[in-house]
């Protein structure tokens, strides 16, 4: 549950009518993952991702780039030299947190990592200059350095490299497919939190409400 610091930080803003029916939390939940997408403010954008192998427990930031809700699938991008892609194939199970203008919606499923495939490929064409960038970096992320360092050649290290010097990129990216099992969407404000859960089972999902 969130804790009481989160309701009164938010305070009226949070306190606003939560929908009175599952369908209308269902619809709630996943309008603001699709909006999440296309909106680079969204609170939504960016969510925490939490995968476990067999060195623990880890959790980090990641930006939202796909939510289908026809099928319960959410999407973010890798460096396929990552920690978290070392975990997810020990172990598919994943976590997602989201959290914004007072709902928070944590979601959790099996992870599929997409890396030399058609999707991968599409995905990695529709990705700009600058997010390219990321996957350029000399060695791994996470890999110690005896000084501050962006990981990058010097050549990259403008602001907007041109899109022909990212090609190489494309052999540490990776796309992650989650397909959500469970939902669970949480709607904090003053004069009470209103709670409810998805879960899914087999093509159909069940829902309820829960005590916050």
């Amino acid at each position: 549950m969130a804790d009481e610091a989160a309701t009164e930080r938010d305070g009226e803003s949070a306190d606003r009518a939560a929908p009175d029916t599952l369908d209308g939390v269902w619809d709630d939940a996943w309008s603001r993952l699709e909006a999440a997408v296309h909106r680079r403010q969204h609170p939504y954008r960016t969510c925490v991702v939490a995968t476990s192998g067999d060195d623990g427990v880890d959790a980090r930031t990641v930006v939202l780039r796909g939510a289908d809700r026809a099928t319960g699938t959410l999407r973010f991008h890798s460096d396929r030299r990552s920690a978290k892609l070392a975990h997810l194939l020990q172990d598919r199970r994943i976590a997602l947190v989201f959290y914004g203008d007072g709902v928070q919606v944590r979601a959790r499923g099996i992870a599929t990592v997409h890396a030399a495939d058609e999707g991968a490929d599409a995905a990695w064409a529709a990705t700009s200059a600058m997010s390219r960038r990321c996957y350029l970096t000399s060695a791994a992320p996470g890999t110690p350095s005896e000084s501050p360092t962006s990981g990058l050649p010097e050549e990259l290290s403008m602001l907007r490299p041109p899109l022909e010097l990212t090609a190489a990129g494309r052999d540490a990216f990776a796309v992650i497919a989650v397909r959500v099992h469970s939902l669970d969407w949480l709607h904090l404000a003053a004069r009470g939190q209103c709670r409810a859960g998805f879960s899914r089972e087999g093509d159909r999902w069940m829902s309820t409400w829960m005590v916050p």
